[in-house]
């Protein structure tokens, strides 16, 4: 066997480990995979038979791809532009919500002085406090990070009092037994115990700070995703909306999935 067959049956071995994987992931997704076919259907068949307006009104497929085609290099820029702030904002997040959770939940006084604060805050709409970050951090980079911090801290910061305040109590009297302080108890025992809250508190950030992201542009900026929605809406061209919709919700998943993978890696299991 001459080494040209060795290539090509190499070859054929790995195209046909890619289609055994390819293959199983959509039997494993298979809901999934037809969820998508059906609204792809769906939509495909009300803009030939049923949208009488138009393309301006209700973009086909076809639409969409043509004029997201036409505007990518936008909407890559934009991308790279409101990925990058909702993943600074995601990351503020984390460290401010950690932080002022432990304080929250070691200090009885402060915990049961400000939740009520932090209650109100929480169950404000975010949208509405948009325009006092632009007034506090102006109209670029800044107010978009700021805002996106503000939106994903608010499950961080729970979720890390709720895992603190909830040590088992064996825990605890463990602590006590070899006259562990506070800090110690925070740093061995209790952060431990609520790593899974503060992942839980994460996962659901991540979408939120590209909420946040997205709000603050259509405000501030002008510029990333949000500001192409905009500007897509005011140009007619809702097929560029659409193609920057679906990018948001593509790369929103894309965000989830590697932060999952990420804290999956890095937290360890059976803590409790």
């Amino acid at each position: 066997m001459n080494t040209q067959d060795i290539r090509s049956q190499s070859a054929w071995g790995n195209a046909k480990s890619i289609y055994q994987s390819m293959n199983d992931w959509v039997i494993e997704r298979r809901i999934t995979v037809g969820a998508v076919a059906l609204v792809l259907f769906s939509w495909q068949f009300y803009s030939t038979f049923l949208n009488t307006i138009g393309d301006h009104y209700f973009p086909s497929p076809l639409a969409t791809i043509q004029q997201s085609y036409v505007r990518r290099s936008e909407i890559l820029e934009g991308l790279l532009f409101t990925g990058s702030s909702a993943v600074l904002g995601l990351i503020l997040a984390t460290i401010i919500g950690v932080v002022l959770g432990i304080v929250f939940a070691e200090f009885y006084y402060v915990r049961n002085g400000l939740f009520p604060v932090v209650v109100f805050f929480y169950s404000t709409p975010a949208a509405i406090l948009a325009p006092i970050f632009i007034i506090w951090f102006g109209t670029g980079v800044p107010a978009v990070i700021a805002f996106a911090t503000w939106t994903a801290f608010f499950p961080i910061f729970i979720n890390t009092v709720t895992g603190l305040t909830s040590t088992k109590p064996e825990f605890e009297q463990l602590g006590s037994l070899f006259d562990a302080s506070r800090i110690q108890m925070i740093r061995h025992i209790k952060i431990w115990h609520a790593v899974p809250n503060i992942v839980s508190g994460i996962k659901v950030g991540v979408t939120l700070s590209m909420v946040g992201a997205i709000i603050a542009e259509y405000i501030a900026t002008g510029s990333g995703l949000g500001g192409q929605i905009i500007s897509g809406l005011f140009r007619f061209e809702e097929g560029w909306v659409f193609g920057v919709v679906i990018t948001i919700g593509v790369f929103s998943i894309v965000l989830y999935k590697l932060t999952c993978g990420l804290l999956d890696r890095v937290t360890p299991r059976n803590i409790n």
